[in-house]
């Protein structure tokens, strides 16, 4: 089952590099974006992991014209975080990536600086290790994983088709059966910046 998992995560990472090959090629400069995230996990204590951070890297592609554009991404995260199990708080580290495809809006486009909000399903898969889990638990575990991203930023245009993003966001996320959980919560707040190019 495990490799299961493995083979659709590696999957879907090489289908959403061809997508974004694909449309790096056929889009106009300014459709691209490279971005890292730094998020504050939260959850309820007991079936999420807590008290901690994670670290995100991603690229995505835009197509489209004008102020509603498509996205198709991929992301990475690593996250060194708490988990609560059978009373007892263990510490855990989490490996993992995502694929997504959605849509962004820009609402107007005053002096170089452009708001943005995009919306985006996602589909991945999650490695987690727990140190010293309880007996039932394995001590490490791979799933498939779902959720949504809602993202609100700016674009701040740094050249003729460049821009800098920063953006605050709220990733939905939730692996059903890993740690013993059905599901558990992988949610969480996240603050990032990224180069559009």
């Amino acid at each position: 089952m495990k490799w299961t998992l493995a083979q659709c995560f590696i999957g879907a990472l090489l289908a959403s590099l061809s997508l974004f090959h694909s449309a790096a090629q056929a889009n106009t400069s300014g459709n691209q974006l490279i971005f890292a995230r730094f998020e504050f996990l939260v959850g309820e204590s007991g079936n999420s992991l807590t008290g901690s951070y994670a670290y995100t890297g991603g690229f995505q592609s835009y197509g489209g014209s004008g102020s509603w554009k498509w996205l198709v991404g991929t992301s990475f995260t690593f996250a060194s975080a708490g988990i609560k199990l059978s009373g007892s708080n263990r510490s855990a580290s989490m490996y993992g990536g995502d694929f997504r495809v959605g849509g962004a809006w820009t609402p107007l486009k005053v002096l170089g600086i452009h708001p943005i909000v995009e919306l985006a399903p996602m589909l991945g898969a999650k490695f987690l290790s727990i140190s010293s889990p309880p007996a039932g638990i394995d001590e490490n575990g791979l799933a498939i994983s779902y959720g949504a991203t809602l993202s609100v930023g700016v674009d701040l245009k740094a050249g003729s088709s460049s821009a800098i993003r920063l953006f605050f966001e709220y990733i939905y996320r939730k692996a059903p059966t890993l740690a013993g959980q059905n599901p558990l919560d992988l949610n969480a707040f996240g603050i990032g910046a990224g180069w559009l190019f």
